[in-house]
């Protein structure tokens, strides 16, 4: 198992432990979907999808192509769409030898126009976000403008050795995931959400996500295509957006 393999997992099973979910399975009550790749003779990409009332949706996205050296997991637990709470993302990938990752709490509203919401949801992040600069052998990955308009100013995006994803980077990230679980289990003052109703959060939301996990903003959705074909892509896409995917039964 690849180090970004095991750390996915763990954070999986972190918040399977923490919230009470339900997996939502395929018809032949396997994962939501199997993808096959377009390299020859590698595993299937999986999508395994839960869902249950403390949020909306858990995604969980796997791609293994060992032939090329590629080890590439998602996971995205998304709030229910008139919710305040924020999405977790986080992105692990392992390359030839390179490790990248990238996660954040995905704002829910106009942060500066919400600053309530901010010092509840993302302020507490700072000491965390701050140690990434001490980490060693860990640099910032460049990402275009249009995408960072979506993230919230305590998003990273590194690339780093197997020694940091084992150790100061994981805690990081681990210190993302337990602040979100605290959120999710009433953490967010009342006052963080008191101008904020459900109707709009939902409208935000469905608009911020179809934007959000589409090509024309993330190009890495242009090498997903590549690898389980455009069809494969939308149905993944479909996922994170809170979408209906047709090979899960719900």
């Amino acid at each position: 198992m690849s180090a970004v393999s095991e750390l996915s997992h763990h954070i999986l099973t972190t918040i399977l432990d923490a919230l009470e979910l339900h997996e939502l399975h395929g018809a032949d009550g396997g994962p939501a979907l199997l993808l096959p790749l377009t390299v020859p003779d590698q595993p299937p990409a999986r999508l395994r999808l839960w869902g249950g009332q403390a949020i909306g949706r858990l995604v969980s996205i796997e791609i293994e192509a060992p032939a090329l050296a590629l080890s590439a997991h998602i996971l995205g637990a998304f709030a229910a769409p008139g919710s305040p709470l924020p999405h977790l993302f986080v992105d692990l990938v392992a390359a030839r030898g390179s490790q990248s990752v990238a996660f954040d709490l995905l704002p829910r509203v106009d942060l500066a126009a919400s600053v309530e919401w901010m010092d509840a949801v993302l302020t507490p992040l700072s000491a965390a976000q701050q140690e990434l600069a001490e980490i060693e052998g860990a640099r910032a990955l460049p990402l275009n403008h249009r995408l960072r308009a979506f993230l919230s100013p305590w998003s990273a995006a590194l690339e780093c050795g197997e020694a940091a994803l084992a150790g100061p980077l994981r805690r990081v990230i681990e210190a993302y995931v337990d602040h979100w679980l605290r959120l999710v289990g009433g953490a967010l003052p009342e006052a963080a959400d008191l101008e904020h109703s459900p109707a709009l959060l939902g409208a935000r939301d469905h608009r911020y996500r179809a934007h959000l996990f589409s090509a024309d903003v993330d190009p890495v959705w242009r090498r997903i295509a590549g690898l389980v074909g455009d069809a494969g892509a939308s149905q993944l896409q479909a996922a994170l957006r809170g979408e209906a995917i047709s090979a899960a039964a719900h």
